[in-house]
């Protein structure tokens, strides 16, 4: 597995820049949902907006939510696959997306076993 930086997107400025680089630019990224799916019950139409920013340690981002910031580590297979990964008091959270900006962000909600998931897309700010 490969570590990468957490302020870069494949595919932003044609490139992902991994660990190891020489180096790197910061890039904000925004991840915008337009469909939550909530347990087993259909999916609804929403408008979720995160942003995910560069942390104080390598391979570290932040997320800004509308309710909370919350730090994660960000870890990368290949340019087609990075995922962002925090655990907080009541819950764990994941956003992954791909090259083409396709995005899922999953909370799992550990005081009460749910899960919620988000559909929608990132890209480089």
């Amino acid at each position: 597995m490969i570590r990468a930086f957490p302020w870069m997107l494949p595919g932003a400025a044609g490139a992902l820049l991994l660990a190891g680089a020489a180096t790197a630019q910061h890039v904000e990224v925004e991840c915008v949902f337009t469909t939550e799916c909530y347990e087993a019950e259909p999916c609804d139409d929403t408008s979720f907006t995160v942003q995910l920013g560069k942390g104080d340690a390598d391979g570290q981002a932040i997320l800004h939510g509308p309710a909370e910031t919350i730090v994660g580590d960000v870890w990368g297979h290949d340019a087609t696959s990075l995922v962002w990964i925090a655990r907080t008091q009541s819950s764990v959270q994941l956003i992954s997306w791909g090259a083409d900006g396709t995005a899922r962000y999953t909370l799992h909600l550990t005081d009460r076993p749910a899960a919620v998931t988000y559909h929608g897309m990132c890209e480089a700010k």
